[in-house]
């Protein structure tokens, strides 16, 4: 199942499969998906905004913004 890319420009491309996902059956396991995604995201934010073509400076006082918020 090959996806199609849905949207293209500069910055990023996305791309749009079919998935199936199933739950987590018990109270560990949705604990641990939680976690999981959490770090998939703050890692997607990172990788962001060290692709900004601002100063480190600015860089770092939004990655403190974003950690105190």
């Amino acid at each position: 199942m090959g996806g199609n890319i849905h949207y293209n420009n500069s910055l990023y491309q996305v791309r749009v499969m079919n998935m199936i996902v199933y739950q987590p059956k018990t109270e560990e396991d949705r604990k641990e998906l939680r976690k999981k995604a959490a770090l998939l995201h703050s890692q997607a934010v990172l990788q962001y905004i060290q692709q900004l073509s601002c100063p480190n400076d600015q860089k770092q006082a939004l990655m403190e913004e974003l950690h105190t918020t």
